[in-house]
């Protein structure tokens, strides 16, 4: 579990960086605009062609923050649905071979599993 905490800290931390890594870039771009927008000239072709870059660097750095932020995601629900794998009494070689199968699945689909597992857990707990 010390692991899933760990993610969630990376979790944190890298989806605080996208925060701040947008909102310093996003005011970069605004005021190349304005500058832009109010010059003239050479130093009003420099500014939006500086602006357009910033653009593009804020949306790829944004997609790629978020392709990381579902990346720690489906690690933190793999390794929950392995402990509840292991907590209803399946060996290692079995959950490996259906952590295969899990690694595929789309994230939603993940958290479905979880939450199917759990309700299998607790309906257990609860006829003991």
């Amino acid at each position: 579990m010390s692991q899933n905490k760990d993610l969630k800290k990376a979790l944190l931390a890298i989806s605080s960086f996208t925060l701040v890594f947008g909102i310093v870039l996003w005011v970069l771009f605004s005021v190349l605009v304005m500058i832009g927008v109010s010059s003239t000239g050479l130093l009003r072709i420099v500014c939006w062609i500086m602006a357009s870059i910033f653009m593009v660097v804020i949306m790829i750095g944004l997609i790629v923050c978020f392709k990381r932020l579902n990346g720690i995601r489906r690690q933190i629900m793999l390794n929950n649905i392995y402990v509840k794998l292991k907590e209803l009494g399946f060996t290692t070689e079995e959950i490996d071979d259906r952590q295969k199968v899990f690694s595929q699945q789309k994230l939603s689909r993940l958290k479905n599993t979880s939450r199917k597992l759990s309700k299998y857990i607790e309906e257990k707990r609860q006829t003991k």
